[in-house]
């Protein structure tokens, strides 16, 4: 029991965020995945598979306004599934209480983004590797329901490749970076994040990978402060620390672009 309680505590323990000069890296879906882990030692029947959402970015240097930021967004997946990532503004009480309710934010709980919260961009950042790799920049103009390819991009330095069972999506993006004390807080602002699967793409060569159909993401998905809701004393009830990795922000590499 005690080598169990040891083993349990360890997968509990969330890793320590530190901002190096190589930038910071942040696991979306702390709580859960650790649990997952857990659930493997003590209760082998509920496990559910979990999957490691991992984000990372470096700050931008001041002065900058927007500021091209870099990020490097990782999950372990199957080969036929896309990971995808957006921003959803501040939290709710840092302007205002009961933002939901807020005539400015009336997509506080959906996909779409509000103009309040539009400093971080509106843009869905979506990758895989299946069917030859794409990276497609799409928006969400619903509160709920498939986004759709944008018109025109702004992501920058797009790629996607696979590394070790993760499915790995980098890109560069303008942002309005949120530069006062309240981040240490708050965070710069809110991530969501999905996994779904990629449909096959029918046999016709004129069609190229980003055609393909993407799937509903279920119950692989979720939205997570970066730091607002992590410093409770019971453990994260949102993101975590983790280690940060050159090799997953390391342009480099060989990928698919």
């Amino acid at each position: 029991m005690n080598m169990k309680d040891d083993d349990l505590l360890l997968h509990l323990q969330a890793e320590k965020t530190v901002e190096t000069d190589a930038g910071s890296c942040y696991r979306l879906n702390c709580p859960n995945f650790q649990l997952d882990q857990a659930a493997r030692l003590l209760q082998p029947k509920l496990v559910m598979g979990v999957p490691d959402v991992k984000i990372q970015f470096t700050t931008p240097a001041k002065p900058c306004a927007p500021c091209d930021v870099s990020y490097s967004v990782s999950a372990k997946t199957e080969e036929d599934e896309y990971i995808a990532v957006g921003w959803k503004g501040r939290s709710w009480e840092r302007d205002f209480p009961y933002a939901p309710e807020h005539p400015l934010r009336p997509n506080y709980f959906g996909m779409s983004i509000d103009s309040f919260d539009n400093f971080t961009s509106d843009r869905i950042a979506l990758g895989y590797t299946s069917n030859g790799g794409c990276v497609r920049e799409m928006v969400a103009k619903n509160v709920v329901g498939a986004p759709t390819d944008v018109d025109y991009k702004i992501l920058k330095g797009t790629s996607v490749e696979r590394s070790n069972g993760r499915t790995i999506l980098k890109f560069t993006i303008s942002q309005h970076w949120q530069w006062d004390s309240d981040n240490t807080i708050d965070g710069p602002w809110r991530i969501m994040w999905a996994i779904g699967k990629v449909n096959p793409i029918s046999n016709n060569p004129m069609l190229s990978a980003c055609t393909a159909t993407l799937g509903y993401h279920l119950e692989h998905r979720g939205v997570a402060p970066l730091n607002w809701l992590t410093n409770i004393s019971a453990g994260s009830i949102n993101s975590c620390g983790c280690t940060f990795s050159d090799s997953e922000s390391d342009n480099a590499l060989s990928m698919i672009v």
